[in-house]
């Protein structure tokens, strides 16, 4: 197995400014390297990612909201407890992706796969989704008011889209 390559979020940033987009075996890590809370988690907020590639990789807290990540790659990446609240994920493939606990809320989805992923506890409120992909995902269920993603998985193999 291939060693990952460690790279802080600033010089990821730099780095596709710099025509790099393919980041596969990274594990993008805290700029403080200590155990961080989730409500200060690195940012890709707002962020133009369109057709990054995160492959087999890890980005774990980090918060992509509002951040444009059309065409963007992430399987096989972990990125549990991240935020994606209100992102464009066009054309978008979290195959294979640990997706625990991650949110969605008010994403925009289109053609995006989600296939063989674990999205226990994920949060899709108020999303999208249009042409997405479940098959095989793993999902505990969750207690409580809000829908769980496998009661979203199983309305919208029932023809649901609309979630808001």
């Amino acid at each position: 197995m291939e060693k990952p390559n460690l790279i802080y979020p600033k010089e990821l940033l730099k780095r596709y400014s710099d025509g790099q987009k393919d980041f596969s075996n990274y594990h993008v890590i805290p700029q403080d390297s200590s155990i961080i809370e989730i409500s200060q988690r690195s940012s890709f907020k707002r962020k133009d990612l369109r057709g990054l590639i995160l492959k087999n990789g890890k980005a774990m807290t980090f918060s992509f909201e509002n951040a444009n990540l059309e065409n963007a790659i992430f399987d096989g990446t972990e990125l549990s407890d991240s935020s994606f609240e209100g992102a464009i994920l066009k054309n978008v493939s979290f195959n294979g992706c640990k997706l625990k606990n991650t949110d969605f809320t008010n994403a925009r989805f289109e053609n995006t796969d989600f296939s063989n992923s674990d999205i226990s506890l994920a949060k899709f409120e108020g999303t999208k989704l249009e042409n997405a992909k479940f098959e095989n995902c793993v999902e505990e269920k969750v207690e409580g008011e809000r829908m769980s993603s496998g009661q979203i998985i199983a309305e919208y193999t029932q023809g649901r889209r609309d979630f808001t």
